[in-house]
């Protein structure tokens, strides 16, 4: 009995022996391996921060909302220049003041062939000898009647005639002594000097009114 009994009190010092062995080396190896401790519990200050992902160097960044990130355009205010007017040294035109009485009449003249007319159209030519046989030159006061009142024959019937011109306050008696194929109706052609009598020979021609005295 007594041999079972030392054999049993080995045994048990043995077991209890080891089981402290098992406890010390289980305590040793969670100290080393880093396990997280509890989420309830404070964290370790030996405790190594979980290993973060190294980016994927292939994958390109999240484009970037260009419309937010970009400065917002600044409004351009153009400042518009008026042109300057440009005054050219350009003299004013002058008014032109016709005198009324530089304005010649037009028309249709007036009268009968046996007293005279009022609104005859009266020019110049170069005297020398007439259709009445008769020299003249440009001094002298007379006139060409023209072909309808100068009538047909030689010498005509109003060859030597006398008759009295009147224009714009002046008149003068003058002498038939030639034709005048290219006047109008009641029209006389006056020799330069008396048409220079009334106007200037600038005019050309002008109306006048005449009548037969003798």
């Amino acid at each position: 009995m007594r041999q079972r009994h030392i054999l049993t009190a080995a045994f048990a010092s043995i077991l209890a022996t080891a089981s402290a062995a098992v406890i010390t080396v289980s305590a040793s190896a969670s100290e080393s391996t880093g396990f997280a401790t509890p989420a309830a519990c404070s964290p370790n200050p030996t405790t190594k921060p979980p290993k973060q992902p190294s980016p994927d160097p292939t994958t390109k960044p999240p484009k970037r909302d260009s419309a937010a990130d970009e400065p917002e355009p600044q409004a351009t205010v153009a400042v518009a220049v008026a042109p300057q007017a440009t005054v050219a040294n350009v003299p004013e035109p002058q008014a032109t003041v016709v005198d009324a009485d530089e304005v010649e009449p037009t028309g249709c003249p007036t009268g009968n062939p046996k007293t005279g007319f009022t609104h005859a159209r009266a020019t110049f030519y170069s005297t020398g000898l007439g259709a009445c046989g008769k020299v003249s030159n440009d001094a002298d006061f007379i006139v060409a009647l023209n072909s309808a009142q100068f009538g047909a024959g030689y010498p005509s019937p109003q060859c030597g005639k006398k008759i009295k011109i009147t224009y714009k306050g002046k008149s003068a008696t003058a002498t038939i002594v030639d034709e005048c194929p290219g006047c109008s109706y009641a029209g006389l052609d006056l020799s330069p000097g008396l048409f220079q009598h009334f106007a200037s020979q600038d005019k050309g021609a002008i109306y006048v009114d005449w009548k037969f005295i003798g």
